[in-house]
């Protein structure tokens, strides 16, 4: 019986009947290539996949050597030490092969095979919808996490071209660095909805002078959890303006806050934090996170110890 292994699967030596105790172990270990053992590949179970190895056709070689490997995709490397054909010859074999199909990026030259696409695709498409279910206020996991997840299932290239394929036909969307099913829209689950409605009035009422979320907590009712989950998703949605992990505004306070801030620097000058309690009425309990804000969005910058002028990058509102 023919059987082919890939560089890189075990092997056990064991006695024959006609030499002894049937079935003892010999010995055994990894098949190596160049010194070096290579990724554990599958056993070739298909008499048509071992007929293609030994075919003239390198496209039925490639496939078939893909086929048993642990997942269905080598780098033109490994290809190479694999069968002892040249990266360049490889490439050129596979230039207009449909299946296999050769795709490059910054890390290398891949190849891989139709079925590990569609595995692929399949697998994408079960983690979002997963992560959906479990957490309808997000707008998805990200697409670095994802990628990190299949990386060895499908490196390089290959996790990127079948996002871009699922975006192109309408299956999936970014949103952000975020992945989502296209038709997600995020939505945050009943028993949020009431947190989320009473931070949002207790902020809308105090305007730029909020509590910070330890009062915000205990004022609402929620849990800890419930309340960063809720601003978190207020946030997204574009209700609320994250000062800083504690700190939060409405979107509208803020602006007019901004627009306040620009209008004195384009009449002073400079912005110290005695101007900016004049203008607010607040403690220094605000002013610092505000302040510090403002320098985050490249609507400020420090000038020296005590005073900020205006970036360079703003174009005033009232101009």
């Amino acid at each position: 019986k023919h059987e082919a292994i890939m560089p890189g699967a075990p092997f056990i030596f064991r006695v024959s009947s006609t030499m002894g105790e049937a079935g003892a172990t010999i010995g055994g270990g990894t098949l190596l290539l160049k010194g070096g053992p290579a990724r554990r590949a599958r056993s070739m179970k298909s008499s048509e996949h071992f007929k293609d190895l030994l075919s003239k056709d390198t496209s039925k070689i490639v496939a078939a050597t893909l086929a048993m490997h642990r997942y269905p995709a080598m780098s033109v490397e490994e290809l190479s030490d694999c069968l002892g054909y040249r990266a360049d010859f490889l490439e050129d074999s596979l230039s207009s092969s449909v299946d296999p199909t050769i795709l490059k990026d910054d890390h290398g030259v891949w190849v891989y095979t139709k079925a590990l696409f569609e595995e692929v695709t399949t697998e994408l498409s079960r983690r979002l919808h997963e992560h959906h279910e479990h957490r309808p206020q997000d707008q998805g996991p990200s697409s670095a996490e994802l990628r990190e997840q299949l990386s060895e299932r499908a490196p390089g290239s290959i996790f990127e071209a079948v996002v871009q394929d699922l975006i192109d036909t309408n299956i999936i969307k970014r949103v952000g660095p975020h992945l989502a099913m296209h038709e997600h829209t995020a939505i945050l689950p009943n028993h949020m909805k009431d947190c989320a409605k009473a931070l949002l009035s207790l902020i809308q009422k105090a305007g730029l002078g909020a509590p910070f979320l330890k009062d915000l907590t205990s004022q609402s009712g929620s849990s800890s959890e419930e309340v960063k989950e809720a601003l978190s998703f207020l946030v997204r949605a574009g209700d609320l303006v994250r000062i800083s992990a504690e700190y939060f505004v409405t979107s509208s306070v803020h602006t007019e806050f901004v627009l306040k801030i620009q209008s004195h620097l384009k009449e002073i000058g400079t912005l110290t934090i005695d101007d900016t309690r004049q203008i607010t009425g607040l403690s220094r309990k605000y002013l610092v996170p505000l302040l510090t804000d403002l320098d985050g969005r490249n609507i400020t910058r420090r000038s020296s110890k005590d005073a900020r002028v205006a970036h360079t990058n703003v174009d005033y509102a009232t101009e």
